[in-house]
């Protein structure tokens, strides 16, 4: 995970792009930390939230993050998997994250 941060870091600070991928990398790399380590899913959901928001934003759509309509929700199913919606707004397909989470 660190080496993803870094890297994450300097994509920040060097893309040209206000520090959009950056951002985007970096919240990555914690949704894929708290995955393998089997974590509780729900400590990923700010993330995957913001990560939808950039798109949106890449997207030239009004992100429901930043515009107060929460309609990007990550849900727990049943044997402990998070799935992810990206949101209403994507026209093509939904991109969907899940990862097992081992309770206990």
């Amino acid at each position: 995970m660190l080496e993803s941060l870094w890297y994450a870091a300097y994509r920040f600070q060097n893309e040209g792009d206000g520090g959009l991928e950056g951002a985007k990398l970096a919240c990555h790399a914690v949704v894929r930390f708290i995955g393998v380590r089997h974590e509780n899913p729900e400590l990923a959901a700010p993330f995957l939230q913001i990560m939808a928001a950039f798109k949106d934003l890449e997207r030239g759509l009004d992100p429901p993050l930043f515009s107060g309509a929460n309609r990007a929700n990550p849900t727990i199913l049943s044997g402990g998997l998070l799935h992810y919606d990206e949101s209403e707004a994507a026209a093509t397909g939904k991109n969907v994250l899940s990862f097992p989470y081992r309770r206990g």
